[in-house]
């Protein structure tokens, strides 16, 4: 009976145990609550082996949100727009869809899925929403407005329409009617997450930094998982300076989620901007062994490289992340950079407007361009770039700061004070003031200039380009002892610091006193290592000593030991062309071609050296060739190359060069004299005559003005009546003498052109 017993129970407890035994919970279930306690990645995978199993609209759709919640935009895009397909009139994906397609600035879409919202469910308070979004990108403020005003009447307890035509009134100027209606708000418990956010957009707008942190920060709490809010406040901590706390939500993101790349790269970007090259490398070689955004992660490279100064391997990287990613904006930007840095000045043009392509409001790459035709002295194309960037950007001081720059170059100084002020304004940019104090002595307002950089010397001493030109000024005053006196004092105060040591030799050579010159240099030159411009600049005060042999010495002794200072070649080949001794200049030049062989001023000098000797023309074609795809715009070089194509016989070809050099120099003499030799050539003997005596009356060499009497004197012997005669010899190519030397002019290479800084 007890074993019966025994029996029935185990086998009451064996039914009982399976009636009470937990059931098999599906892909999607798991999901859901993975989703529930944050675990997006692990939501994701779980739907997918739903998906796999059966298809569905809504799994698709929480597919989507969860990449959303981990900011992957295009993921969640593509996710979005398969839910549709299975059920194209969801209403609440079609709007998650519509808002992916407005942060990534996608207004045709963003319009189309707007139409086929209202027809699916007519225009509610969110579809008023949407539209006023969409109208802001399109930066129509007024119907943005509207947009906001009928949904906020619509739902009048939803914060949302309410906050952002608050945004959307700041921004129109009406910012007291915005702050009315932000203040009538109940206290911040009272707003979700994205409320959250949009409050601290409104709070950024006005510059009001401490509640835009708070609100964000409410957002990251109230919605601890959602990667896109904390990458968000990380971006708005870097913006402001608040580097520290940026930096410790990254590394507590990047503990977190260790296989993802994107806080590994936003750390080492970090670093990178803090010129921290140690951790920037230790991070990019992290990002390196992940196998997640790698466009990113070239990004960076390339970047990385531009920071070493190692352009070539930057183009490379940039390259490379613009294969993986050719939509990358911030990719073509940086490599335009950094053809700018390698001297590729159409090659870095063209990835620019590729930016500009992808994404015509690109701030950057606005000022970007308009620096580069600025430097080409194409200002009228700058200003049309600045006037772009400007409006869409109108508290970014570098836009003021590079149109008083060009407004500088083209003399309307009173205009580059007035829009450099509203530079120093908006950012107290020091280099604003020293450029007001530029255009002050372009005015000759010397005393106002005196002021403005002896302000900023008192604030920051160590601003060498700004001592430079207080000195050159008081020195071209003729008040060199007030000059010195400054320097001296500075010297007294923050010590024997080498820039202001080396503008106090340059000061002293200029006033005649190599003495004075050389002992502030002499105690610098015992250093182990010396910056390349303190041997060139002391060459030169051995040379106005009469001592030239100390002088070679000295650029010699530079090149060995700072071979890669390039401006001590150009002034030892300087020396010796002033010396005339040429071989030791050709040979100088020879062995720096080797060394910068990407240089266009190198170049440029090479091809006219062997021209000015009658020697290797074809060599110095190639090289003047080469210098003009480097620096297309600068007069000499086009010069230059006119005059290469004019000795290998190709008139033609040197004719249109040389008319588009004179365009940028029209007063260069040394132009018109190789522009009368060809018509010369081409026996356009009036024009040749004309061309010739106007190029005599400019700055020329002697040997240059011997030149040009010797053909006007052969002219004046012949008929230059008719345009049709020859008068030259083919067989005789230069019956002007050789070998006669003279000064330079300076569109020659100028072997002059030497950063004194």
């Amino acid at each position: 009976m007890i074993q019966k017993l025994s029996y029935f129970l185990f086998f009451f407890i064996f039914l009982m145990a399976g009636c009470y035994s937990k059931p098999s919970v599906s892909n999607e279930e798991n999901g859901n609550r993975a989703f529930a306690e944050k675990h997006y990645k692990t939501a994701i995978q779980y739907w997918i082996k739903s998906a796999a199993e059966k298809p569905t609209s809504e799994i698709f759709h929480k597919i989507g949100d969860a990449h959303l919640k981990l900011s992957n935009i295009d993921s969640a895009n593509n996710y979005f727009e398969k839910a549709l397909q299975f059920n194209p009139k969801a209403e609440n994906i079609r709007k998650d869809l519509i808002r992916i397609l407005l942060l990534k600035g996608d207004k045709t879409g963003t319009l189309k899925n707007l139409f086929e919202l209202e027809k699916i469910k007519g225009k509610d308070s969110e579809f008023f929403i949407l539209s006023g979004d969409t109208s802001m990108m399109s930066n129509d403020l007024k119907r943005a407005a509207m947009m906001y005003e009928k949904a906020a009447i619509m739902e009048s307890k939803n914060p949302r329409p309410i906050i952002k035509l608050a945004i959307c009134l700041t921004m129109a100027g009406e910012k007291q009617k915005a702050g009315k209606l932000i203040s009538d708000f109940s206290k911040e418990e009272a707003f979700s997450p994205k409320d959250s956010m949009l409050l601290a957009d409104y709070y950024f707008l006005i510059k009001d930094y401490d509640k835009t942190e708070f609100y964000m920060a409410q957002a990251v709490k109230k919605d601890p998982g959602n990667i896109l809010t904390e990458i968000t406040l990380c971006r708005f901590l870097l913006e402001t300076g608040m580097r520290n706390k940026a930096q410790k939500i990254l590394i507590d993101l990047e503990t977190r989620y260790p296989n993802d790349t994107r806080f590994t790269l936003m750390l080492g970007n970090l670093y990178l901007s803090e010129m921290n090259m140690v951790n920037a490398e230790r991070y990019l070689e992290r990002a390196e062994n992940k196998k997640d955004y790698k466009a990113d992660y070239d990004l960076l490279k390339g970047k990385y490289w531009l920071y070493k100064g190692k352009t070539a391997y930057a183009v490379s990287s940039l390259k490379s992340a613009i294969e993986k990613n050719i939509g990358l904006i911030s990719g073509h930007y940086l490599l335009g950079i950094a053809y700018l840095a390698g001297g590729q000045t159409k090659l870095a043009e063209n990835s620019l407007i590729r930016a500009l392509m992808l994404n015509p409001d690109h701030v950057e790459t606005l000022f970007a361009l308009a620096g580069l035709h600025y430097s080409n002295r194409e200002y009228n194309l700058a200003f049309q770039y600045l006037d772009r960037g400007i409006s869409l950007a109108p508290l970014n001081p570098r836009g003021y700061i590079l149109k008083g720059l060009c407004l500088m170059e083209q003399d309307k100084n009173d205009q580059a004070v007035s829009v450099l002020s509203k530079a120093w304004s908006l950012g107290n940019n020091l280099s604003s003031v020293f450029f007001i104090a530029k255009s002050f002595e372009k005015l000759k307002k010397y005393d106002k200039a005196l002021e403005l950089y002896n302000l900023l010397l008192t604030e920051q001493p160590e601003l060498t380009d700004v001592l430079f030109r207080y000195a050159s000024l008081l020195f071209d005053m003729g008040k060199g002892n007030q000059a010195v006196q400054k320097i001296n004092q500075i010297i007294d105060r923050e010590g024997n610091n080498q820039g202001v040591v080396h503008i106090a030799a340059w000061l002293s050579m200029n006033s005649k006193k190599p003495k004075e010159a050389l002992q502030y240099l002499r105690p610098v030159m015992e250093n182990q290592d010396v910056p390349g411009h303190f041997y060139t600049l002391l060459a030169q005060v051995y040379e106005h000593s009469g001592d030239k042999k100390q002088a070679e010495q000295s650029l010699k002794k530079c090149i060995k030991t700072k071979p890669s200072f390039r401006q001590a070649w150009v002034r030892l080949a300087d020396f010796y062309v002033r010396n005339n001794q040429t071989d030791s200049a050709l040979k100088t030049l020879i062995q720096a071609i080797d060394k910068f062989p990407d240089d266009p001023e190198l170049s440029g000098n090479l091809a006219w050296l062997y021209i000015e000797e009658g020697i290797e023309y074809d060599k110095a074609l190639d090289l003047a060739r080469k210098a003009y795809e480097k620096r297309p715009n600068e007069a000499w070089i086009m010069d230059t190359l006119g005059w290469a194509y004019f000795h290998k016989r190709a008139y033609s070809q040197a004719e249109w060069i040389l008319a588009d050099a004179e365009q940028k120099a029209p007063d260069k003499g040394i132009i018109k004299y190789h522009q009368g030799m060809i018509f010369y050539r081409q026996g356009r003997l009036l024009e040749a005559k004309r061309k010739l005596e106007t190029a005599l009356g400019c700055n020329l060499s002697n040997k240059e003005k011997l030149e040009i009497k010797v053909v006007l004197s052969d002219l004046d012997t012949k008929s230059s009546e008719d345009e049709d005669e020859f008068i030259f010899d083919p067989e005789n190519p230069d019956p002007f003498p050789k070998n006669q030397k003279g000064e330079e002019d300076v569109l020659k290479p100028d072997w002059r052109k030497v950063n004194q800084g």
